[in-house]
């Protein structure tokens, strides 16, 4: 099996319909970069994408150590990184409060495992569409019975 989905990588059923979504269009990451989007993941829409810019809410995470915000999103792992791509920027915000970024500016939003993170995901929902040029988003969440805080919600 391992062997057949190096050849053959999974793919979310239907994905195909949905790269006109994304092609050569500019987004932005809650809590990126995701793996599942990069280009032989699930969903890559990574190698599809023009620009993409991204929010942490910390400087300091687990997965990406020390990051600092400007011209430094790198949303690309290494090995699908393509060196032509210009970073995004990095925003050091909570998902909840995007104020520094303008009105529908961006033509979709990925999230991977973050909103279920987020005190007040309704809050946060309704700042992303804020941000959005039309309601194009993208959000992975998490069976809540396999989470390790599924007794909280």
């Amino acid at each position: 099996m391992r062997l057949f989905t190096k050849f053959f990588p999974p793919r979310i059923k239907g994905f195909y319909k949905t790269k006109k979504f994304f092609k050569n269009k500019n987004g932005i990451e809650i809590g990126g970069p995701s793996a599942i989007f990069a280009g032989k993941k699930y969903i890559p829409v990574y190698p599809l994408i023009k620009r993409l810019d991204g929010v942490n809410f910390s400087t300091n995470t687990i997965w990406e150590n020390t990051i600092l915000e400007g011209p430094t999103y790198y949303y690309d792992s290494k090995r699908y990184y393509d060196s032509k791509r210009c970073p995004g920027h990095q925003y050091i915000k909570e998902g909840t409060h995007l104020d520094s970024i303008a009105d529908g500016i961006y033509d979709f939003v990925l999230s991977s495992h973050s909103l279920e993170h987020i005190a007040n995901p309704i809050k946060a929902m309704k700042e992303w569409l804020r941000i959005l040029k039309k309601v194009v988003s993208s959000a992975i969440l998490p069976d809540k019975i396999y989470t390790f805080d599924h007794r909280n919600r």
